[in-house]
């Protein structure tokens, strides 16, 4: 299960999506199972290049606090 912060408060993912739009502009939807009127709790935008950046990195600090996790449990 995985928990995100929107501007209502906490809830459980249920759903991510990526879209790419014809200009090039790519867009991650993060939302739960509560229906949404125009925009989903949590949305992020920007150019391909910018998104692709922006989740290489994260994944970096994912591997990277994983692997400190695992070191410190392995003691």
């Amino acid at each position: 299960m995985i928990e995100c912060r929107g501007r209502n408060g906490w809830f459980q993912l249920a759903e991510a999506e990526v879209t790419v739009l014809l200009d090039g502009t790519a867009a991650i939807s993060i939302s739960s199972k509560q229906p949404y009127r125009d925009m989903p709790p949590i949305y992020l935008s920007g150019s391909l290049g910018e998104m692709q950046d922006l989740l290489d990195d994260l994944q970096a600090q994912l591997n990277a606090e994983s692997a400190k996790f695992t070191a410190r449990n392995l003691r």
